[in-house]
């Protein structure tokens, strides 16, 4: 499932409107959206059909999901780069991979690294093992801080 502003794509292809692009199921099992609860399927589908049984649990997936990554308590991730990454910028500066080092504190660590700096870089470490892992190897003055939602 995909939501994209106020479009809930199904992986059966199906799609909904949901104000805001917020969506859930309600304790009786019926599909509400954001607003004044008025759910709406667009295209060429009959929406008085609502959705199918598979559909709803993957709607309930994802609720869970979403439910369970808000929870989720903060953590502290220390990444690291191979050192032929060397396109990475943040906030105006060249990272070099031989001597920075990304520190990210949130609630998906790896989600921000990603959404910062793609799918090139190395390593991550929790904070109880950076002593061995990283600064036995990368000074600790090349710390890069990494602020979830922060410009790139």
């Amino acid at each position: 499932m995909i939501i994209e502003e106020d479009t809930v794509t199904f992986s059966t292809g199906k799609q909904a409107y949901a104000n805001n692009g917020i969506i859930g199921l309600s304790p009786s099992g019926q599909v509400m959206d954001g607003s004044d609860g008025a759910f709406q399927l667009t295209g060429e589908l009959d929406f008085r059909n609502g959705l199918t049984e598979s559909e709803k649990v993957e709607l309930a997936d994802y609720m869970i999901e979403s439910w369970t990554r808000y929870k989720a308590p903060l953590r502290t991730l220390y990444f690291t780069f191979g050192f032929d990454h060397v396109d990475h910028i943040y906030k105006g500066k060249k990272l070099d991979p031989r001597v920075n080092t990304v520190k990210i504190t949130s609630k998906d660590p790896r989600q921000v690294m990603r959404e910062h700096f793609g799918l090139k870089w190395a390593f991550d470490y929790p904070e109880d093992r950076v002593e061995e892992c990283v600064f036995a190897y990368y000074p600790r003055d090349g710390v890069v801080e990494v602020v979830e939602g922060g410009a790139s």
